[in-house]
């Protein structure tokens, strides 16, 4: 492989003035024509490789998340990549496909590619991440989503909890008193602050919360639409549903269409998420849209702040406000 004393010797520059212009200096531009001219006959390529060990900086970031198929995390990873590269950095992207094993592997292959920092979309808040123990003090961390517990690092996510009251509210605006919410998993950090905000809403309007309207499952569409079912099919069913999830929000709304219920005549229905299929539902849905390019774009930007050294407050939690688009799926208490 070509060298930097290579394309001096071509030259006839010195190696500083050709390290200078492969490390984006402005110079003289017969200079900068010499030296391109150099890489083009010998080939020259950078290394990467040796370059981050002579300086313990790899220009590179991690990201990590659970699956590329759920278009909430490819949203972000893709503004988190933009961001990146704008800056000069470039990107690993890995999913570890939800796997707690997996994910653990892909912790410890992107320490050893000497990467500067980590951006990770933790699966559980609760388990014993022995290996970001490891991370602490090593390379920057920013967790997007959720904190994991005994672990201090940034933190990026949306406010979950003032998304879940603004769309319980509104529901209860229009007349609702028995309004069904499609959760996730008990163990996961998400679902616990949406139902927090769906009892506050609950709460301000002087209403009891029915335990047997709060349903749970995985994050898939098959879970959203039996969800949906039983609560449809229980004793003194809701008015209206609120799923908390993309995919339980697809799913309940397939299961909508499979038994021919017109929104929001007889059920109105608030879903999670603003992404293209919700567009393709008639009548339009109601969501609550997360800021997803917003939260690549500031988890991104946190964590090249701290591989630079220049931000003082540690750790930070950055929550930003999702937003409330009321369209064509709820509506006033359907009459008796």
């Amino acid at each position: 492989m070509a060298t930097i004393k290579d394309l001096a010797a071509r030259t006839g520059l010195s190696t500083a003035t050709v390290s200078k212009y492969l490390n984006g200096f402005t110079l003289k531009e017969r200079n900068a024509l010499a030296i391109r001219e150099a890489i083009a006959e010998l080939k020259y390529r950078k290394n990467d490789i040796a370059r981050s060990l002579k300086t313990s900086k790899s220009r590179a970031i991690g990201v990590l998340i659970p699956t590329l198929e759920n278009p909430f995390y490819s949203a972000i990873t893709s503004s988190i990549e933009r961001t990146l590269m704008e800056s000069g950095f470039s990107t690993i992207i890995c999913s570890y496909y939800s796997e707690l094993h997996a994910e653990r592997e892909k912790i410890e292959f992107l320490l050893n590619k000497m990467v500067d920092g980590i951006i990770h979309f933790p699966l559980n808040r609760t388990v014993d991440y022995d290996i970001l123990k490891q991370v602490d003090g090593t390379v920057p961390l920013v967790l997007v989503d959720r904190p994991i517990e005994g672990i201090e690092c940034d933190v990026v996510m949306s406010d979950n909890v003032g998304a879940a009251f603004g769309a319980v509210e509104r529901l209860i605006a229009l007349g609702h008193r028995r309004i069904g919410i499609i959760l996730g998993p008990d163990d996961q950090y998400s679902p616990a602050l949406r139902l927090e905000g769906y009892r506050l809403a609950h709460e301000k309007h002087g209403l009891a919360v029915d335990p047997r309207l709060v349903v749970r499952g995985d994050y898939s569409m098959t879970s959203g639409r039996d969800l949906l079912f039983r609560l449809l099919d229980g004793e003194n069913p809701p008015t209206a549903v609120f799923s908390t999830n993309y995919e339980t929000t697809v799913g309940a709304m397939l299961g909508i269409n499979e038994r021919g219920i017109s929104l929001p005549e007889r059920l109105s229905f608030f879903g999670f998420d603003d992404f293209a299929l919700s567009t393709v539902f008639r009548p339009r849905l109601s969501v609550v849209a997360q800021p997803v390019r917003l939260i690549g774009k500031t988890s991104a930007e946190l964590l090249m702040r701290r591989v630079r050294g220049d931000l003082a407050d540690f750790p930070l939690r950055v929550s930003l406000d999702a937003e409330i688009l009321v369209r064509e799926t709820i509506g006033p208490v359907a009459a008796e």
